[in-house]
């Protein structure tokens, strides 16, 4: 594209030092913002302070990219009893900022809009009805919690995820504004739907009848590691675990298949993040025996969660419900080679030679197949350490400008069809 465009980009969540959808928000915006001027509407908040800061050490940035700060309105108290009602106030939310965008059009004269985080399918926002060409993505979140695997969760999960799965069906398949924005990314015969995943990929071309472009939303930190060491002869297996203590992260599959180890392969496992289930899951550790080889730290800032991760020697991810997960592949930047399910966006990126996926198909033979793989990299450090090796490789395909060159041509299409459409 050779001249640069006016961009109007909806990202809710957005910071330059916070992984996950605000991780993904920024590490677009930064990149596009090198060819096009952006206008963001971020959630005020929580993420003003941030990218003030930023702004403030590099006041360069500002001049091209404008922050427009929006606050959402919260029911804290109503979000505990019915946590779907966040729903309704992140609407509310971007209805604001579609009516503060409209204005701003008038004299701005936007020449796209894209709709960036929150990433998933349910609410893409109001922007597409601007009268300009529409983005979409990267989108995801379409697909169900396995089934096979509510009976794990405690009754309350159950309750949750049953629910969950329910609710994608109906908005899947029946949501009005939803299947609306997918049409609105049809321009002519292109479509400018970006999945996140392949299922979500097929999600849309099953429900809505669109062929999008696959563009994974998670990319790598911006930062240089150290060599991948081998793990030296009786040192112990490394593993670490980073994740929201919730249901959907299901850190206790993590730790049922370590407890079936055998007591011949020396481990330890580094368990980094905080949540509702917290109590719980180190109550399990305990209960299952494992709790003197397990490390929890809670809640770390960044810098300290990649040093754990650094001195690590196995990525372990049990997520039941995700999209693809910032932590992956901030894992194979490190040269860490992973153990997840076979699902989600994690079965588009470890493909036998950085990781190893287990089967989703039953809870006791995930375990179990989850036990056998780390014991493999345990009594295989060779083969450990060329997956390592691997990861590291395979992570610069996700890079945030290999991303914006993507997004760059998705632009330039809807540019040209909106051209010709003008002829």
């Amino acid at each position: 594209m050779s001249k640069e465009k006016k961009i109007c980009i909806s990202a809710y969540a957005c910071s330059p030092y916070q992984g996950s959808e605000p991780g993904v928000a920024w590490g677009i915006i930064y990149e596009l913002s090198k060819h096009h001027r952006i206008w963001a509407f971020v959630e005020k908040q929580k993420f003003e302070s941030d990218i003030k800061k930023y702004l403030d050490e590099n006041p360069s940035f500002g001049e091209r990219v404008q922050f427009v700060f929006i606050e959402k309105k919260r029911g804290r108290l109503l979000r505990k009893i019915w946590p779907p009602s966040y729903y309704y106030f992140y609407r509310k939310w971007q209805k604001d900022v579609f009516l503060e965008a409209s204005v701003m059009h008038e004299k701005i004269k936007f020449d796209l809009a894209h709709h960036v985080t929150m990433g998933g399918f349910r609410e893409p926002g109001f922007l597409f009805k601007l009268p300009i060409p529409f983005i979409w993505g990267p989108t995801g979140a379409m697909g169900f919690f396995p089934w096979r695997f509510l009976p794990i969760l405690s009754f309350h999960g159950w309750i949750y995820y049953l629910g969950y799965n329910l609710l994608n069906f109906i908005d899947m398949r029946f949501n009005r504004r939803v299947k609306d924005a997918a049409k609105s990314t049809m321009h002519g015969e292109y479509c400018s739907f970006i999945a996140s995943t392949n299922d979500n990929l097929k999600g849309a071309l099953k429900y809505w009848g669109i062929k999008g472009t696959l563009i994974p939303e998670v990319g790598p930190p911006d930062l240089v590691f150290q060599s991948i060491p081998k793990r030296s002869q009786g040192q112990a297996l490394k593993l670490v675990w980073s994740g929201v203590f919730e249901h959907r992260k299901a850190l206790n599959l993590t730790l049922e298949a370590l407890a079936l180890l055998p007591k011949s392969i020396n481990w330890e496992l580094n368990v980094i993040g905080s949540g509702p289930l917290r109590n719980k899951w180190i109550n399990l550790s305990k209960r299952l025996g494992v709790a003197n080889q397990c490390r929890f730290y809670g809640q770390v800032d960044r810098p300290t969660a990649l040093k754990v991760m650094e001195e690590s020697h196995v990525l372990m991810i049990s997520s039941l419900r995700d999209i693809t997960s910032t932590v992956l592949v901030e894992g194979m930047a490190i040269g860490l080679p992973v153990v997840c399910l076979n699902h989600c966006g994690f079965s588009d990126i470890v493909d036998g030679k950085n990781g190893i996926a287990v089967s989703v198909e039953r809870p006791k033979q995930s375990i179990m197949e989850m036990s056998a793989a780390v014991a493999y990299l345990a009594e295989n450090e060779e083969i450990r350490y060329e997956m390592g090796c691997n990861a590291r490789k395979r992570q610069e395909l996700f890079s945030w400008k290999s991303k914006s060159d993507a997004i760059q041509k998705i632009y330039e299409h809807c540019i040209m069809n909106m051209s010709s459409s003008r002829k």
